[in-house]
């Protein structure tokens, strides 16, 4: 299973996005806004790919879906729970896959929809590089968005999130190491 958000080389602040919490802790409006300021990226894509197969998901919609959705499969890798089921739910994409801890080191993925898709193969992945690599996507994910709406990273379910899933909080230097626009989201 591999995923990721795809941005352009250059981009910059978001002129005049405007974003309002109507509920602080519900971590589905704020991975919402997160979604929204991301889509405003001319060019930015979600690619997503599992058992496979390369899924038609798009920034709108499907983003938000998997994001959501993350702390499950974190605890999942933890073994917090012996499987999880992630769902696409979005019109368009309605894609269940089922992650199911086989051994200490090793998690299976296969379908898990019962009359949408049909797919018969099966991913086996280790544990560790997964939990990498959704550590290394939701740092480029916050790191973006410190460049294109920094004042989206001030709301607190959301760094609580970052938190749970990166098991750090950056410090005020760290984050405002280089002027916005100028820096790598892969710092």
């Amino acid at each position: 299973m591999k995923f990721d958000i795809i941005l352009p080389i250059a981009f910059s602040k978001l002129e005049n996005f405007e974003f309002e919490m109507y509920e602080e802790d519900s971590l589905i409006e704020a991975l919402s806004i997160v979604e929204n300021a991301l889509d405003e990226i001319e060019g930015s894509k979600f690619y997503f790919n599992a058992l496979k197969e390369i899924w038609n998901v798009t920034v709108f919609g499907d983003f938000s879906v998997f994001l959501e959705q993350l702390l499950k499969i974190v605890s999942v890798i933890k073994e917090k729970n012996d499987s999880y089921i992630l769902d696409f739910y979005e019109v368009g994409t309605n894609r269940k896959l089922l992650l199911k801890v086989i051994d200490k080191d090793f998690i299976k993925i296969e379908n898990a929809s019962i009359n949408t898709w049909k797919n018969s193969n099966i991913e086996i992945v280790e544990k560790n590089i997964l939990y990498n690599d959704i550590k290394n996507f939701v740092k480029k994910i916050r790191n973006s968005i410190n460049i294109i709406a920094p004042e989206i990273n001030t709301i607190e379910v959301l760094n609580s999130w970052y938190l749970e899933i990166l098991g750090d909080n950056p410090s005020k230097e760290e984050q405002q190491k280089r002027p916005p626009g100028t820096f790598s989201v892969f710092d």
